[in-house]
């Protein structure tokens, strides 16, 4: 036990933590519903945790909370396109739990199966809604800081490479080679720059 819930297992060396809170559940569902949505929250979020190991970013602790789930990283930044992935692993299990109780569901096997299906399709939906902080409120703002970033790095090598032309045929025209040469270099790495996005 923790002072914040009950340690499950380990997941690739993260504690899986059971929050005190998720018990105010059996208040309201029965038992059965508890168990689907635990099982359904916690794939959730050992999909980000999976990805997150995955692409080399370290994971502290994985939560069952309330409501919804928790992946602490241990590292304070995470690249936004590695972030995407990441965030995207979680509704994507979702949808693997979907995937997998489907048939049967189709095949009328159990209540059990339709329910599986219902709730993994509901928060494989809900999670994709473009608002922050669910899932896809994260990717829409890694995203935008993607194509923000690539933009201004653009407007700042085109900058950097009209301003070395300047430069250096002002310099070659006054005969400042030396600098006229560094002016060129400083444009070609501009131009590289411009290559590279």
């Amino acid at each position: 036990m923790t002072q914040s819930g009950i340690k499950l297992f380990n997941f690739q060396k993260s504690p899986v933590i059971l929050k005190w809170w998720f018990f105010l559940f059996f208040a309201f569902l029965t038992p059965t519903q508890v168990l689907i949505l635990f099982f359904s929250i916690l794939l959730h979020e050992m999909g980000h945790a999976f990805m997150a190991n995955k692409q080399g970013y370290g994971v502290k602790e994985i939560g069952v909370d309330m409501f919804f789930g928790s992946c602490v990283f241990s590292s304070p930044y995470i690249h936004e396109r590695d972030s995407i992935k990441i965030t995207l692993a979680g509704p994507m299990a979702n949808l693997l739990l979907c995937a997998i109780s489907f048939p049967f569901y189709y095949l009328n096997m159990g209540d059990i199966f339709q329910q599986i299906f219902n709730l993994n399709a509901t928060l494989f939906l809900i999670n994709l809604v473009p608002i922050y902080p669910l899932d896809g409120g994260s990717i829409l703002r890694d995203i935008l800081i993607i194509k923000i970033r690539r933009k201004a790095i653009e407007i700042s090598a085109k900058i950097s490479l009209s301003l070395s032309v300047i430069s250096a045929g002002i310099l070659f025209y006054h005969g400042y080679l030396i600098g006229g040469f560094f002016a060129l270099y400083f444009g070609y790495l501009a131009l590289k720059e411009l290559k590279y996005i």
